[in-house]
């Protein structure tokens, strides 16, 4: 699956080395940060309470920018910080 235009990957890849730079490069390799790396510039996320600080704050702001199309979350995500959701289903 992918929700997004070749411009819009570049704008999501872009975002995501400027706000991972400030990490180790071993940090970098955390099998968190690789899927988000796949998943991201698709489209796509995820948004946890077990994400590091950082990606979460990335999907936050990858998402209200509308770059998101897709986001599996916890009931927080919608609901306590209030982003701009179409659909939710609470399950």
């Amino acid at each position: 699956m992918d929700f997004t235009s070749g411009q819009e990957k570049g704008e999501i890849k872009r975002f995501i080395k400027q706000k991972l730079q400030r990490l180790e490069d071993w940090d970098k390799d955390l099998p968190q940060i690789r899927m988000l790396n796949k998943l991201l510039p698709k489209g796509i996320g995820v948004h946890h309470a077990g994400l590091l600080p950082i990606l979460k704050e990335m999907v936050e702001i990858l998402f209200s920018d509308g770059y998101l199309k897709l986001v599996c979350a916890t009931s927080t995500f919608a609901t306590g910080l209030n982003m701009p959701a179409r659909c939710v289903v609470f399950t």
